[in-house]
């Protein structure tokens, strides 16, 4: 069995970091939905352009 403490000793860092540092938590926790959004709109901004050029 492999230990893995080099591994949870960085996690316990990044969780520290981030508890004390709220900003890059809120910013890692809103990248993917805001992202999501986005494109979401860029594909539904493209469905319209495609379907007012279709005739």
């Amino acid at each position: 069995m492999t230990d893995t403490v080099p591994a949870a000793g960085f996690v316990r860092r990044l969780a520290g970091t981030l508890h004390r540092r709220p900003r890059p938590q809120l910013s890692l926790l809103l990248t993917a939905p805001l992202l999501w959004r986005v494109l979401a709109y860029l594909g539904s901004l493209a469905a319209l352009f495609v379907s007012a050029f279709w005739w």
